[in-house]
């Protein structure tokens, strides 16, 4: 752009959130550029191609059902077995947990179009809570017992 027009004030002014008193002098400004016009024209062309890949991509969807079915064969996989629990393995198992949510809310504030793509994420992430939530539940008396047997609580 040639006409040393601040760039990131017509990236603002595509997405809304320029402020009126800079909307003002662009909307002028733009009455008269006829570069800032072809530019302003071709960011809205990116912006609505990027929407468009977004909302008719299914990956999201291939990606949740993938979730369902690993959750479902989890909570299956529970129900069958009587797990025999040491405090080892539940705070190993806790470690693991933890870590895992960890990198699945990272990821999702990593994203550069998080608005976009953050309630795609969440549901997933809301599921494994609940499951833990479940998997905490069932082992809390197996817990006290330990303690009442070792004297600790």
């Amino acid at each position: 752009m040639s006409c040393r027009f601040d760039e990131n004030l017509l990236y603002e002014y595509v997405d809304g959130t320029i402020d009126e008193l800079s909307k003002i002098f662009l909307e002028e400004h733009l009455k008269y550029c006829k570069k800032c016009q072809s530019e302003i024209e071709m960011i809205k062309l990116m912006d609505s191609k990027i929407k468009e890949t977004f909302e008719s991509d299914s990956t999201p969807e291939k990606l949740q059902n993938f979730v369902d079915l690993i959750i479902d064969n989890c909570m299956m996989e529970e129900e069958k077995e009587d797990i025999t629990l040491s405090f080892k393995n539940y705070t190993k198992d806790m470690n693991e947990a933890g870590k895992a949510i960890f990198k699945a809310y990272s990821n999702s504030y990593k994203n550069p179009y998080n608005e976009a793509v953050n309630g795609l994420f969440m549901f997933p992430i809301k599921e494994t809570q609940k499951a833990l939530g479940k998997y905490v539940t069932k082992k809390i008396p197996v817990i006290s017992k330990i303690k009442k047997i070792l004297k600790v609580g």
